[in-house]
């Protein structure tokens, strides 16, 4: 893979796909990633609700499955 990304554009500045190395594309999957764990925190943090311990998760998950 490249050092210097390139960018294409079409006439007038029209965007083209770009195909991403494994590298980069695995580095900004796992950034993905990381923001929307971020992003799922702050949203239970701004609920309000009261966190449930993790051993009494299962109990109450597995009735709402049937």
């Amino acid at each position: 893979m490249a050092k210097d990304p390139q960018f294409v554009l079409k006439k007038r500045g029209a965007r083209v796909p770009v195909v991403l190395g494994d590298e980069l594309s695995e580095q900004l999957l796992d950034e993905l990633d990381e923001l929307e764990a971020h992003l799922d925190f702050e949203a239970a943090q701004a609920s309000g609700e009261t966190p449930l311990p993790f051993d009494k998760a299962p109990a109450r998950i597995k009735p709402s499955r049937k």
